[in-house]
Order: C-alpha cells, then sequence, then structure tokens
C-alpha cells in the first residue's frame, strides 16, 4: 500500500502551473473583490441547501461507497449526518485514473479538508464526484504510458446516435490486453509489481467501478468520500425541477459572470 504525504502546495511555488499573468494578478490580490476565494485561510460560513436531507444522503453515501469497496468510518457518516461540510473534487472516470491532475484533484481535496479542520467548527469531509453520467467515451477509453497509448476500441463508439453514460459500458473484455500491455510498458522500478496487483485485483464492470476501486488503492489510508450521481438522482431530481423553474435567474447569474470575466480581462468560457 501507498502511503501519500499530503500536503498544499502554493502556486506561487509551482514553477510553470497556470498563465503567469493569471497568477501574478492572483498574488497582488486584484482579482478578490471580484472572485472571492475559498481558502484554507477564509473559509466561507457554509450554507445549508433547501434541499438537503442530510439522513437521506448518509444512506446513498454508505451504499454507494459499500458497492465501491470503500466503506464508510462511523465517524464520517455520523458527520454527514449531522452538520458536516464537504471539499469535493471530481473527474470523468478515465481508464486508470485517466491524466494526473486527476490524482491531484483527490489530493487537493484531502488536504485542504485537513487545514479546514482546524479552522472551522465542524467536521470537514473530503469527497469525489466521479461523473458516471459522462457520455464522452473517447476522453475516457485511453492510457498513455512511456509514449504508447492503449485504447479500448468499444463498440459504442462504431455506432451512430447518442452514447450511453460511461457507467453503462463495460471494460470486461479489455482487462487482459490492458495488463499485458502494462506489464510491457511500465518501467522496472521497485513500484510496478504493487501497481500490476492493483489493476488485477480490481472489477472492470464499467468506468465508474474500475476508477472508484483504483482511486481508494492509491489513496491507502486517506478516506474519502466517493460520490456517484447516478446513484444520487432520486435526491438531485427536486434541485433540477427548481432549475428548470428558476431558469430565468439562473440564465441572469450567468450574464453577470461573464460581465465580471469580462471586466476583469478575461473570455468567458460559457
Amino acid at each position: 500500500m501507498l502511503t501519500l504525504d499530503v500536503a498544499l502546495i502554493p502556486y506561487d511555488r509551482t514553477p510553470g502551473f497556470g498563465p503567469d499573468h493569471l497568477l501574478a494578478r492572483l498574488q497582488r490580490g486584484d482579482l478578490t473583490d471580484a472572485f472571492p476565494a475559498f481558502t484554507a485561510d477564509h473559509p466561507h460560513q457554509p450554507l445549508a441547501s433547501e434541499f438537503l436531507n442530510r439522513a437521506a444522503l448518509a444512506d446513498k453515501l454508505v451504499a454507494t461507497n459499500a458497492a465501491y469497496g470503500n466503506p464508510l468510518p462511523d465517524s464520517t457518516v455520523a458527520a454527514i449526518r449531522s452538520d458536516g461540510i464537504f471539499i469535493i473534487a471530481g473527474q470523468q472516470p478515465g481508464l486508470l485514473l485517466g491524466p494526473m491532475y486527476t490524482l491531484l484533484k483527490a489530493i487537493s481535496a484531502l488536504a485542504l479538508a485537513r487545514q479546514l479542520r482546524d479552522r472551522v467548527n465542524v467536521p470537514v469531509i473530503p469527497a469525489f464526484w466521479i461523473a458516471s453520467e459522462d457520455h464522452d467515451l473517447a476522453e475516457v477509453n485511453h492510457v498513455t504510458i512511456t509514449g504508447r497509448r492503449f485504447t479500448c476500441q468499444h463498440d459504442q463508439l462504431k455506432s451512430p446516435g447518442p452514447l450511453p453514460p460511461v457507467a453503462n459500458i463495460s471494460l470486461t473484455q479489455f482487462k487482459p490486453d490492458l495488463i499485458a500491455f502494462l506489464e510491457q510498458q511500465l518501467p522496472n522500478r521497485p513500484h510496478k509489481p504493487w501497481v500490476l496487483d492493483q489493476i488485477k485485483s480490481i472489477a472492470f464492470d464499467n468506468y465508474p467501478t474500475m476508477f472508484a476501486q483504483l482511486l481508494t488503492r492509491v489513496l491507502g489510508d486517506e478516506q474519502i468520500v466517493l460520490i456517484d450521481p447516478m446513484a444520487m438522482r432520486e435526491l438531485t431530481a427536486p434541485v433540477i425541477a427548481a432549475a428548470l423553474d428558476r431558469h430565468e435567474a439562473i440564465q441572469s447569474a450567468f450574464d453577470t459572470g461573464r460581465q465580471q470575466l469580462a471586466a476583469a480581462g478575461f473570455t468567458p468560457p460559457l
């Protein structure tokens, strides 16, 4: 099992991270008023959603994590049921976790939760949102190691029409060839047998299952709550319905956000 030394790395000490002009503006503080950041030094007051049913949420998360082989400690479940707040990272469930920044997101959630626990008077729960509803199969079906790419050639990519969610796509048939690829391509380092053992031991029933089981193995003893949106639909349906009812206000908020971005010298992405 790997042991991770989790720590937050200040952006100004991370060479090449992000556009230089953006980092410079953040360091000067001239974006603070336009875009207040949630930070460990100045955490915002958490707001409870009118739709939040903590008991139902705890039950769903307990069931989801148990199914992924990630049982939640009693203390975490109690925090979800009471007044705990979440630090949530997320990503599509790429093959073998996908790009390295996926793992960095999970580590960042763990690190920020650890720092905030000493600064707020409520439990802080690190979580990872696995985008199981994502349809962009061509974005998650491959992995590149030492310059060579392995791609799962799913039949769904050859068929016309919309793609199903990645949660509905099996990887089982590709597992033997993927392991053979890894045995050949992984450099001969001390951790190679451990990596191969972990990948051989996880289920390839679908992308979220593969992703969830591998993520928890890599994180080792670092407890993180896994969130599967497809398992949460019963709880999120009222939120979506309310968003439809309030579409004019939401559109207005997007318009305001675009104006703020433009005023700060950025091109709005949406």
